[in-house]
């Protein structure tokens, strides 16, 4: 959502209690200058999020037309493969799952839906951008346990396609 309103979201973290309490907090920039020209649109971020919150808003159709204005105005650039590893042995609870990925519009809306398709839980999630690449610590578990090789696989190539498919629409 914040993408959509063409925030560049810098760092955050994302933190899930027992109870299925959810926290997100973010660093972002203003690069559009969005709230600089509309002073009153901190009540249409609000209300955005309200919505979205409550899955009254589609998502996905906001950012694939965000992404089709934005691919527009962008010059071809250089494409890094995303790097995916995962990790069951930092932790006594989680598998960490590391994703190192172009930066894009959207993109962390799309490794959460992928990693929510897959049937997975995220506790906590730890983001931040350095220069054009995104950089995103997820703890992640599957029906209450680390995640096996077949499911870390199966998530790898969901990711994959997904990552893939944002470079496809440019």
């Amino acid at each position: 959502m914040l993408s959509y309103f063409g925030m560049d979201i810098h760092r955050g973290q994302a933190m899930t209690t027992p109870d299925g309490l959810v926290l997100d907090v973010f660093e972002f920039s203003d690069e559009e200058a969005f709230l600089k020209k509309n002073p009153a649109a901190t009540n249409d971020i609000c209300g955005m999020l309200e919505e979205v919150v409550a899955g009254s808003v589609d998502v996905a159709a906001l950012l694939a037309g965000k992404m089709r204005s934005v691919l527009y105005r962008q010059r071809p650039g250089r494409h890094e493969p995303p790097v995916i590893h995962f990790d069951n042995e930092h932790s006594r609870k989680f598998t960490v799952l590391e994703i190192v990925a172009d930066d894009a519009p959207g993109l962390l809306y799309r490794i959460s839906r992928v990693i929510s398709g897959q049937g997975c839980d995220v506790e906590l999630v730890l983001i931040a951008t350095e220069g054009s690449r995104a950089v995103d610590v997820l703890h992640v578990m599957k029906g209450g346990a680390k995640l096996s090789d077949s499911e870390q696989s199966a998530l790898r190539l969901e990711l994959e396609r997904a990552l893939e498919a944002g470079h496809e629409a440019d």
